[in-house]
């Protein structure tokens, strides 16, 4: 069977940049960069975990299509997403005499994308950017949209910027290197946007969950694919966090305070995994929500052999990583909230209340019906 690539295009207020899902490995990277840039000037900024695997050929690839090639590494993890890296990177183009014609390509998971991409939007107030994601979770989330970030003082994401990018290349090609267990926190990514906008995708990840950890790329292609229409069809609509995109946040106020409490015990895609079952308990006892939703999403995680038991996190230390958010405003969480499979909003939950539910937590009854048993439920 053919693997087709997917090229799809991501509008902004700036412009537009194609997102190119491939099965194919990184050669075809140099050429597409050279097509929409012209022969550059790149900073290549990787970590030393994803260097092992595929530095020489995206330097190879940028090389061989005219380019002039910089590497800078960073360590790995999420330990090191905060300023100093920034700082790190700044310094490294300076040094190197990078002017305002430079590239920033992105070659990680992420973490080196976020990272890189706020370098890319703060360099002599903004250069061009280009994002190699290289994990599961990077292709079918972060890498689109245009948000960078780095954490500080605990709390992630705090100092950031929008800054789209000219190119998204996915090669699925270099999920081959992951190890099972980040494949398998990137489904909790598809999960989040099956849940938001393709609810048909559950029965698949389902059915199909051993093939996509095998990494086959008939199955991932197309699965890749859909995640990224659903993201940039929310994010062409609201660019900048104003109002609808912030439904891409779905499990991520419970999954960010799960990873700043458990020192990132969990992998992110796990965290948000939990988080989304967590704000669907939180729905239900509010009556924003009924059963059934938290039961799809918790078959399809266990499918992925996810963790779906958030009774454990319902603790006064989680609860301070979620005041300590940025989605705090005026003595209100936003939280985002699953009514249905494929309709999901943002709805306001006073403080006050949120105390309430961790001084006694909702009802911890945990579901057992699969997704196949739940869709035919008026």
């Amino acid at each position: 069977m053919t693997v087709l690539t997917h090229r799809l295009t991501v509008r902004h207020a700036a412009g537009s940049y194609p997102v190119v899902v491939t099965p194919d490995d990184l050669a075809g990277l140099g050429p597409l960069t050279r097509e929409l840039l012209g022969v550059r000037r790149i900073a290549l900024v990787t970590d030393e975990n994803v260097a092992r695997f595929h530095l020489e050929a995206a330097e190879h690839a940028l090389r061989g299509a005219g380019h002039s090639v910089e590497v800078l590494v960073l360590p790995p993890g999420e330990a090191n997403k905060t300023p100093a890296s920034l700082e790190h990177l700044w310094l490294s183009m300076a040094s190197l005499g990078f002017d305002r014609g430079a590239v920033v390509c992105a070659l990680g998971g992420g973490i080196v994308g976020d990272v890189a991409g706020l370098c890319a939007a703060t360099w002599h107030r903004g250069v061009d950017l280009v994002q190699v994601p290289t994990t599961l979770l990077a292709q079918v989330a972060s890498s689109v949209g245009g948000k960078t970030a780095v954490n500080l003082g605990g709390t992630k994401n705090v100092i950031g910027a929008f800054h789209p990018p000219r190119l998204v290349y996915a090669s699925l090609a270099t999920l081959t290197t992951l190890p099972v267990r980040e494949l398998r926190a990137g489904l909790g990514e598809v999960v989040k946007h099956a849940v938001i906008g393709r609810p048909e995708l559950l029965s698949q990840l389902e059915a199909e969950a051993e093939e996509l950890v095998g990494a086959r790329p008939q199955t991932l292609a197309p699965l890749v694919a859909a995640c990224i229409e659903v993201k940039r069809d929310i994010v062409e609509r609201d660019e900048r966090e104003a109002g609808p995109r912030q439904v891409l946040n779905f499990g991520h106020t419970f999954g960010h305070a799960i990873e700043t409490v458990t020192n990132h015990a969990l992998l992110h895609g796990e965290a948000v995994a939990v988080g989304m079952v967590a704000a669907c308990r939180l729905a239900e006892a509010l009556g924003l929500s009924t059963p059934h939703v938290r039961t799809a999403i918790v078959s399809a995680l266990r499918a992925c052999e996810l963790p779906h038991d958030d009774r454990a996190y319902w603790t006064q230390a989680v609860l301070n990583a979620i005041l300590r958010d940025k989605k705090v405003r005026g003595g209100q969480v936003q939280f985002v909230i699953a009514a249905d499979l494929g309709h999901v909003a943002t709805t306001p939950i006073d403080l006050d209340v949120l105390h309430r539910f961790f001084v006694k937590p909702p009802a911890s009854t945990e579901p057992e019906s699969t997704y196949d048993a739940v869709r035919s439920d008026p």
